[in-house]
Order: structure tokens, then C-alpha cells, then sequence
């Protein structure tokens, strides 16, 4: 009699007689593993999915802890924000993964492919008592900027903070997809 490789079960050699207690005591060797294996598994609740499927959609991080940006999802929904002296001036046709701004006007818009949709109403600003300034405060301070900087250093300075703004609405919508999955 040979003993198999890996869990030590009896393997009868191509001569011998098969023996009932053998085959039992394999099978109970059989049944204690599986029964192992099912009992871990047990343990993740995986709602009824394929445990291998939940596996190939986790993110493997690097040596940082962080998610590697290969296995982000695609973020270029606004990858560019363009910057125009009016509305005016904005392409007839748009394109919906950038930003379009209206200098002039102060607002921001979005191409939904057959129009340009104004994004800024969303933002609410002025005053709740205890807790915000007067929004005509920052008019004051637009004012009295216009005095101190030209068109151009605003120009400058509203494009230097260009890439920041793209990477905090990128970190709102990588926290909105985590906060959702």
C-alpha cells in the first residue's frame, strides 16, 4: 500500500487487493478536508458571488498602502478645464469630459452633447448666520484685487490652481465611488 502526496490518503499499488477500511478511511480524510476548506470559506460572507470574481475586482495597493492608479477607475470625466472671456466664445460643439469657464460671467459649464449646462448654480454662496460671511464681502475683495493684479496675473494664478482643482474633483469622485461600492 503507497500513501498519495499530498494528504497521506491510502493508494492501493496496481497488485493489491482493495480494502473496504481503506477506501473508508480516505473517504473520511476527504470529508474532514472539504469540510475544513467550506468551514473557512464560511467565513467571508460573499452574498452569494463567486469568491474568485470578488477577488479580481479588489485593488492591490503598493508599498505605500495606496491604490495603484492603473487599477483606479477612469477619472478624465474632467480631465481639462478651459477657460474662455465669455460664454460666448465657447465652441459650438463641446466635449463632455472637459470643464468650460466664463470669465466674465464667473460660471462654469459642462457639454451634455447638445448643450452647455451651468454647473455653478450649485454652488450657494452667502451668509448663514454665525457660520459664513456676506458673500458681497468677496465682491469687495473682487473689487479691490482688479486694483492690485492685471488680467494676466489672474490669468496666471487662475491656471497655476488649475491642476489642483482637477485633482480635488478627481478625490471627490474616488470618495464618492468608495462611500457608494
Amino acid at each position: 500500500m503507497q500513501k498519495t502526496k499530498n494528504y497521506n490518503l491510502n493508494k492501493p499499488e496496481p497488485d493489491d487487493y482493495v480494502i473496504v477500511g481503506d477506501l473508508n478511511y480516505n473517504m473520511d480524510e476527504i470529508d474532514k478536508l472539504i469540510k475544513a476548506v467550506n468551514d473557512a470559506l464560511e467565513v467571508l460572507s460573499t452574498n452569494g458571488v463567486n469568491l474568485l470574481d470578488l477577488l479580481k475586482k479588489k485593488a492591490d495597493l503598493d508599498n505605500r498602502g495606496k491604490v495603484l492608479v492603473s487599477q483606479l477607475p477612469d477619472l478624465d470625466v474632467y480631465k481639462d478645464v478651459l477657460m474662455y472671456e465669455a460664454r460666448g466664445n465657447f465652441p459650438y460643439t463641446g466635449n463632455s469630459k472637459k470643464l468650460y469657464v466664463d470669465m466674465a460671467g464667473s460660471k462654469i459649464y459642462r457639454w451634455t452633447g447638445s448643450t452647455y449646462v451651468e454647473l455653478s448654480p450649485q454652488l450657494k454662496i452667502g451668509e448663514v448666520k454665525g457660520t459664513a460671511f456676506d458673500g458681497a464681502r468677496g465682491k469687495a475683495l473682487e473689487d479691490a484685487m482688479k486694483d492690485r493684479y492685471t488680467k494676466k496675473e489672474v490669468n496666471d494664478l487662475l491656471n497655476a490652481y488649475k491642476k489642483e482643482i482637477i485633482e480635488e474633483i478627481h478625490s471627490d469622485i474616488i470618495e464618492q465611488i468608495l462611500a457608494y461600492s
